[in-house]
């Protein structure tokens, strides 16, 4: 009897490691930058790839659809994002994500003025600076609203697309003179 106790006492003691041990784990990579734990960035190839055979299945999927209209805007076709992302309007409306994606189309083709009126219906439907400062920002750049644009890549800084609006940022800084900004701005990128 003492040994089966003795066996049900060191089976709480491997379970109690282990549970410690994860939890020293879980503390240890909450402490880590999450861009240091994620060391794999899927390509804009790979990810248009799962995407369209997620629609091969599944075609009005509206995360595959944005999924691929971001895919496709990365790899540079502008007309197959826009596809995208309009299909993806007619299954979800309400969603400022289609509006904000056709306004990156339209700005990465140079039409500013165009993206800003889906930058704007995007917005009214519950867009954030954050979400879409880094390409808004760009249309205020391209239509010489240099302080505008500086106030939506600030705000996106907090969003995803961080790197993109800190590098536009910068950019923009340094057209309007201020090395310096421009300069401190790319720091963290180096």
């Amino acid at each position: 009897m003492a040994f089966e106790m003795g066996k049900q006492s060191n089976r709480r003691v491997r379970v109690a490691a282990l549970i410690l041990g994860l939890v020293g784990l879980a503390l240890a990579a909450a402490s880590v930058p999450v861009s240091a734990q994620l060391s794999y960035r899927e390509s804009a190839t790979t990810a248009l790839d799962r995407h369209i055979r997620v629609l091969a299945r599944s075609p009005k999927d509206f995360l595959a659809l944005i999924g691929a209209g971001k895919a496709a805007l990365e790899l540079g076709d502008s007309q197959a994002a826009v596809g995208f992302f309009g299909r993806a309007d007619e299954v979800f409306p309400s969603s400022p994500l289609p509006q904000a994606g056709m306004g990156a189309a339209a700005v990465s083709d140079g039409d500013a003025y165009g993206a800003m009126r889906y930058f704007d219906r995007a917005t009214q439907l519950g867009a954030t600076p954050t979400m879409i400062g880094a390409d808004r920002g760009l249309a205020y750049d391209l239509m010489g609203r240099h302080s505008d644009a500086q106030a939506d890549y600030r705000a996106a800084l907090a969003g995803r697309d961080a790197d993109e609006a800190r590098r536009r940022l910068a950019l923009s800084l340094a057209i309007t003179g201020n090395k310096t900004g421009a300069t401190e701005t790319l720091a963290p990128l180096i």
